[in-house]
C-alpha cells in the first residue's frame, strides 16, 4: 500500500502526509474553494503510481512551483520500500534508504513493474498502468464518462476497453490463443496473396476455374482415346514418359550425326593416305640422260632435291596417320555412346515404339493438364487459406463471447449487492452492463439523471476493485456532487469495508449529515483550505496576483 508522500513544496503543516488502508480522504473546505489543490493531491497520488499526467497536464503546477520532489513509500509485507521522483527527471525513479538519500535510480518502467510484482499482478498481459489508470478518476485527466466507464481517454475505441477488461478479469489466456491463430492464419494469407500479385502464383476466379475442370476432364478423355487407338496393352498412357524418350531420341541423332561426318573425314584421310604412299622415284640413269638436254647439270644436286622430297612424303603420311587415329577414337566414342543410349531407350519399354509425333502429343496433353491442375490447386489453396482465417476468427468470436457473458455475469450479479445495500429493497433498479465484442453498454432504468450515473460509475469501481486485481481507487470530488446525503453515507461505508486503498477528494463537509462528517474526518489525511491552507500554500489565482503586483 502507498504508506506516505513528502514534498518541500507543500504547505508548511502538511509537508508529510502518511496513508493508511481503505478509505483516504482528502478534504477541502466548506465554501468549496477552487484551486487549493485536491484534484492537484489526487494527481500526485497518481504520480507515485507511476502515471504522467501530473507531469503533462497540470501546467499551472508546472508554471508555478516549478521543480519540486515527490518523496514517497509504499509498505509491502511490513517492509517500506522508499523513492524519490522529481519533475525535472519523471521517465526516472530514485532509490531511497530510510532517510530519503538517494542511492541509486531505476527507469520508470521497472518502477512500474516493481508496484506490479507487490502488488500481486500476475497477470502478463497487462501493464501495472492499464490496470490502475482507467479507475483513478481525476478531473484533470477527464476519465469519468459514466455511459464509457471502461474508457481510459477520451475517443478511446469500445473494443480496445473491453479487450483490457477481459484481461484485467484474468480471462484472456483462451482469447490469446485464438487471437494468436488468427494472426497466423492472416499472416499465411497475407503472404499467399503476395505471392500471387507477384506473379509467383497462378491468379485465377472461380469462373475459370470451373473452366479448367472441364478441360482437365476433356483431355483425361482425349489421352485415354490415345492410349484405346494404339491398342498396345498400355494401361497408363498418362504416365509416359514422353519426354525423356523424346530427349534420348534426340541426343541420338546428334551422335549419329558426329559418327557420320566422323567417317566421312576418315575416309577422306585414308583417301590421301593412300595417294602419298608411293612417291615417284628416279633412277640414276634418268638424271645421266637429262645431260643430253642440259650438259651443265648437277645430278647430285637433284638427287638430293628427290630426297627432301621423299622425307616430305614421310612426314605427311606420319601426320595423316595421327589424325587417323584421333579420328578412330572419336567413332569409338560415338559407337559407346549411341549403344549406351539405346540401351537406355530399350528401358523405356512402351514409349520407345511410337513416333515422336505421338510422343509430343502425350506429353503436351499431359503438362497442359498439370498446368490446370495447379492453377485449380492454388486457388484452392487460397480459399482453404480464407476459410481458416475466417473459422479461427469465428471461434475467436465464441470464445470472446462467452467470456465475455460470464464477465457481464459477475459484474451484474455483485452490482445488484451493492446496490441492495444502497436502496431499500426494490427502491431503485441496479445499473446493468451489456458487453458485446465491439461495444458494451452500463445504464440505469427510469433513472438517467446525472447522480444516479456518477452512483453507477463509483459501484462499478468497487464492484472491480473487489473482484479484479485492482489494487486501489481515486475518485475526485465532482463525483459526489450530486449525490444525496443518505447514498453518500451507504457508498462511503462501502468504501471503508475494503482494505485496499481508496483515495477521495471532497468538500462542503459541513453542508452534509453529520454522519458523513464524522465519517470522513476520521479517514481525512489532508485537509485544504483557502490561501496558505492551500495544498502548496497559497491557491493559483493569489500567486497570479501576487506576480502581478
Amino acid at each position: 500500500m502507498l504508506f506516505e508522500i513528502i514534498c518541500e513544496k507543500f504547505k508548511e503543516s502538511d509537508q508529510k502526509i502518511t496513508f493508511t488502508p481503505g478509505l483516504n480522504v482528502v478534504l477541502g473546505d466548506d465554501r468549496a474553494s477552487n484551486s487549493i489543490g485536491k484534484s492537484t493531491f489526487l494527481m500526485i497520488i497518481d504520480f507515485v503510481f507511476g502515471g504522467d499526467d501530473y507531469i503533462n497536464k497540470c501546467d499551472d503546477v508546472g508554471r508555478k512551483i516549478k521543480y519540486h520532489q515527490i518523496k514517497f513509500s509504499f509498505l509491502f509485507n511490513n517492509v517500506v520500500y522508499k523513492f524519490v521522483r522529481d519533475t525535472e527527471r519523471p521517465n526516472f525513479v530514485k532509490i531511497c534508504d530510510d532517510n530519503y538519500n538517494i542511492q541509486h535510480e531505476i527507469s520508470i518502467e521497472e518502477f512500474r513493474d516493481f508496484l506490479k510484482s507487490h502488488y500481486k499482478i500476475i497477470s502478463r498481459d497487462l501493464s501495472f498502468r492499464e490496470v490502475v489508470s482507467g479507475y483513478y478518476r481525476i478531473y484533470q485527466r477527464k476519465n469519468y464518462d459514466e455511459s464509457r466507464p471502461f474508457q481510459f481517454f477520451q475517443n478511446e475505441g469500445m473494443e480496445k476497453s473491453i479487450i483490457r477488461l477481459v484481461k484485467l478479469y484474468d480471462m484472456y489466456e483462451s482469447v490469446r490463443e485464438y487471437e494468436n491463430l488468427v494472426k497466423k492464419t492472416s499472416e499465411i494469407l497475407s503472404d499467399y496473396k503476395h505471392s500471387i500479385n507477384k506473379g509467383f502464383i497462378p491468379n485465377i476466379t472461380k469462373k475459370q476455374y470451373n473452366r479448367n475442370l472441364k478441360q482437365v476432364e476433356q483431355i483425361s478423355e482425349d489421352i485415354a482415346s490415345i492410349a484405346k487407338d494404339l491398342d498396345k496393352g498400355i494401361l497408363d498412357v498418362e504416365n509416359f514418359r514422353a519426354k525423356e524418350v523424346c530427349e534420348i531420341k534426340a541426343k541420338l541423332s546428334i551422335v549419329r550425326a558426329k559418327l557420320t561426318k566422323y567417317n566421312n573425314k576418315k575416309d577422306k584421310l585414308l583417301l590421301e593416305l593412300s595417294e602419298n604412299n608411293t612417291p615417284p622415284k628416279c633412277s640414276s640413269d634418268f638424271y645421266e640422260s637429262l645431260k643430253v638436254f642440259f650438259p651443265n647439270v648437277k645430278v647430285q644436286s637433284l638427287a638430293a632435291v628427290d630426297n627432301f622430297h621423299k622425307g616430305l612424303y614421310r612426314i605427311l603420311n606420319k601426320e595423316v596417320s595421327g589424325e587417323i587415329d584421333k579420328i578412330n577414337n572419336l567413332i569409338d566414342k560415338c559407337n559407346e555412346e549411341i549403344s549406351d543410349l539405346m540401351l537406355l531407350l530399350d528401358s523405356y519399354q512402351d514409349e520407345k515404339q511410337f513416333s515422336k509425333i505421338i510422343l509430343d502429343k502425350i506429353e503436351n496433353s499431359v503438362a497442359l493438364k498439370n498446368k490446370l491442375i495447379g492453377e485449380n490447386s492454388s486457388y484452392d489453396k487460397l480459399e482453404a487459406y480464407k476459410n481458416d482465417k475466417k473459422e479461427n476468427e469465428a471461434r475467436l468470436a465464441r470464445e470472446l463471447s462467452n467470456i465475455l457473458l460470464q464477465i457481464q455475469t459477475k459484474i451484474n450479479s455483485e452490482l445488484e449487492n451493492i446496490n441492495t445495500r444502497l436502496y431499500s429493497p426494490h427502491k431503485h433498479q441496479a445499473p446493468v452492463l451489456s458487453l458485446l465484442q465491439k461495444s458494451y453498454k452500463y445504464k440505469s432504468f427510469n433513472d438517467n439523471g446525472t447522480g444516479t450515473n456518477f452512483k453507477n460509475l463509483i459501484i462499478l469501481d468497487i464492484c472491480l476493485l473487489k473482484q479484479t486485481c485492482l489494487p486501489a481507487l481515486i475518485h475526485d470530488s465532482m463525483l459526489f456532487k450530486n449525490i444525496g446525503d443518505e447514498l453518500l453515507e451507504k457508498i462511503f461505508t462501502q468504501y471503508s469495508a475494503y482494505e485496499k486503498q481508496i483515495f477521495i477528494a471532497f468538500d462542503r463537509l459541513a453542508t452534509y449529515s453529520e454522519k458523513i462528517q464524522c465519517m470522513l474526518k476520521d479517514k481525512c489525511v489532508l485537509q485544504l483550505g483557502d490561501e496558505e491552507e492551500a495544498l502548496f500554500g497559497f491557491t493559483w489565482g493569489e500567486r497570479s496576483n501576487r506576480n502581478e503586483e
